[in-house]
């Protein structure tokens, strides 16, 4: 009976050592022991940064606000369009050159109202598409806009030089 025990006792410890002896020898080897955990992409849900952009306002801090141009920017599409559906416009962030046009498209059975820093208004009939020049104001920049019926701003224009 021992010696059974012996067997078995010797058998792990070579099992064992030749485990550690391997592991030092090929650091590419991850044990099953020790969890990895190496994320391919971001963990942050893209909800959570449009939260975090729609949350910033003119009481912000100046870091709050520096960041959020800069995720703004990092989330900004290139397009021509703007298509949205009960206020909730895609892409989210837009990205054009200033003077360029903007198709709006409202995909709702009723007119909407879009409001962009609350100087330029337009309405789009339902169903349908409207066109405008991406001068907002005052140059390249970022700008917020919404729709008439909804408060805060619902999406962003990042107009960017010619």
């Amino acid at each position: 009976m021992k010696s059974v025990f012996v067997i078995i006792m010797v058998g792990i410890a070579v099992v064992l050592g030749y485990a550690i002896y391997n592991q030092q020898n090929n650091p590419n080897i991850v044990s099953t022991s020790t969890p990895v955990l190496t994320p391919s992409v971001s963990m942050k849900s893209p909800s959570a940064d449009k939260d975090f952009l729609l949350s910033i306002n003119a009481n912000s801090s100046d870091a709050d606000k520096k960041k959020h141009y800069d995720l703004a920017v990092s989330m900004a599409k290139e397009s021509m369009y703007l298509e949205g559906t009960n206020c909730a416009f895609d892409p989210f962030v837009l990205k054009v050159k200033d003077g360029a046009a903007i198709k709006v498209k409202n995909n709702d059975s009723h007119p909407t109202t879009i409001t962009f820093n609350d100087k330029l208004k337009f309405t789009v009939s339902a169903n349908s598409t409207k066109e405008f020049q991406a001068t907002l104001g005052h140059g390249p920049g970022l700008y917020g806009y919404g729709c008439e019926s909804n408060s805060g701003a619902k999406g962003f224009i990042l107009v960017v030089p010619k």
